[in-house]
């Protein structure tokens, strides 16, 4: 992997072997330049994503790494496994699932290249085309006032999985919570290091339960009690309002 490059796009993926022709095919056309560099992670699957993984990238001009674990560990652990192959300044996280674009990574990046933020969000409107199920959108609004109940700050979709952060943060600090909260867990490491970061809206193309989505009410619970768990035991410090204040980087 090239050094000069500043991006890494690191795509966790479990048995999405009916999806993985779009996916590719959907960076392809987003970075049809070559501007970042991939690194997709096969978290155990059981079925050929591997095998077709590894054709499809065969006839890419992608710049691409592969990481292959022997069992399912979920998205954060998938993720942790491979930080140590990210050697680039900023990192972002991008679903196999096709439920958000690439595109937006490239919007995202934009910000960064501009000097506006130093990390940046995607976030979902759930509007009436764009959204799971009633239930699933209040409650994905419900976990971001919760976080920001506990943490005193803004983030307006905090499950939403497009996240384009600094690596090193992410490196030195280690993600520790599971699955899902990964989600939660990288806003966290940010408020820590008092990093706000700059959000943007971005495309969200929602698959049901038919079509393999996992998280669900066990998950949520968990995060909350995450959430509150670690911001009265281990983020105890305080950061007073002027740390936000002006510049966001």
């Amino acid at each position: 992997m090239r050094d000069t490059m500043e991006l890494t796009i690191l795509i966790p993926y479990y048995n999405e072997e009916k999806r993985l022709e779009s996916l590719v095919a959907q960076i392809c056309k987003a970075d049809a330049e070559n501007r970042f560099y991939y690194i997709f992670i096969d978290d155990g699957s059981t079925d050929n994503s591997r095998e077709l993984l590894g054709l499809l990238l065969k006839g890419s001009k992608l710049n691409f790494g592969l990481v292959n674990l022997d069992t399912n560990v979920g998205k954060s652990m998938a993720i942790q496994s491979s930080m140590d192959l990210v050697r680039t300044s900023h990192f972002a996280i991008l679903d196999a699932d096709l439920e958000l674009d690439p595109k937006d990574i490239h919007r995202m990046w934009n910000i960064i290249e501009s000097g506006a933020a130093s990390a940046v969000f995607g976030f979902r409107k759930f509007l009436s085309h764009s959204s799971f199920t009633y239930r699933y959108t209040i409650g994905n609004k419900f976990i971001s006032h919760w976080f920001g109940i506990f943490y005193n700050i803004v983030c307006t979709d905090i499950m939403c999985g497009l996240k384009l952060v600094p690596t090193n943060l992410i490196r030195d600090e280690k993600l520790k919570l599971k699955r899902f909260a990964i989600e939660i867990e990288i806003p966290m490491i940010l408020w820590r290091h008092n990093i706000r970061a700059y959000e943007i809206e971005v495309d969200y193309f929602p698959r049901g339960w038919q079509e393999g989505k996992v998280i669900g009410l066990r998950d949520a619970i968990y995060i909350m009690y995450s959430i509150s768990l670690r911001r009265m035991l281990f983020d105890r410090k305080k950061v007073e309002d002027s740390n936000f204040a002006g510049d966001m980087k």
